[in-house]
């Protein structure tokens, strides 16, 4: 019988470390990456050093960016859930309410024994409907605050452009403003303040006002 050649496996090329992929680049592209880094002193360090320098400051950038995103994720579900707080929840029956009266805008104790006050009418799904005298003309005070110092008017000419009506003019804006909030003081103990004064304005009696409505 004829004898089989034993055939060799093919080798397969060795996978370079970090180091090493960066020990096979010229000095001149090696200073320029540690520069994009922030290292300083690039002209006067060793090859194996900018190596070094370059490898610790992509992992340093790379912490950051997780942090980041971290930090970034857990504002929006902060934020998030602050929005979700301020809605109506359960169920009602239509019949059955027409029969009550609602009470007076006041001091309450729930189910639980919480106690909190209540300055809306029945209907406070509906944007503007708060308690309570008009403030300086204006649905009421915070309404009249923002309006005031708050809005600007160029900015405001911008997004009337965009929307047209004063319903979408005022959700616009109530959605810039918590923006603002949340790039100014997210994740901070007056976030949930400052989202509670924002439920409070009537932002289409701002929008109204700046249309002529």
């Amino acid at each position: 019988m004829p004898i089989k050649k034993k055939t060799t496996a093919a080798k397969k090329p060795a996978v370079l470390g970090p180091k090493a992929k960066l020990m096979k680049l010229q000095v001149a592209t090696l200073r320029n990456k540690a520069k994009k880094l922030g290292v300083s002193d690039v002209a006067k360090r060793t090859k194996e050093n900018l190596v070094q320098s370059i490898i610790l400051g992509e992992a340093r950038k790379k912490r950051g960016t997780a942090a980041g995103k971290k930090a970034t994720a857990k504002k929006r579900t902060m934020s998030a859930g602050v929005r979700q707080s301020t809605r109506q929840t359960g169920t009602s029956k239509t019949t059955s309410d027409l029969k009550k009266r609602a009470l007076a805008p006041g001091r309450r104790v729930s189910k639980t024994g919480r106690v909190y006050y209540e300055r809306r009418k029945n209907r406070s799904d509906k944007p503007g409907q708060l308690m309570g005298e008009k403030y300086q003309g204006w649905t009421n005070y915070w309404t009249w605050r923002w309006a005031l110092e708050m809005i600007d008017e160029d900015y405001l000419y911008d997004l009337a452009q965009e929307y047209n009506n004063a319903y979408d003019l005022g959700k616009a804006i109530k959605d810039q403003a918590e923006q603002f909030v949340e790039e100014s003081i997210g994740g901070s103990p007056f976030e949930s303040w400052m989202f509670a004064v924002l439920s409070d304005i009537n932002w289409t009696e701002i929008a109204q006002n700046y249309l002529g409505e």
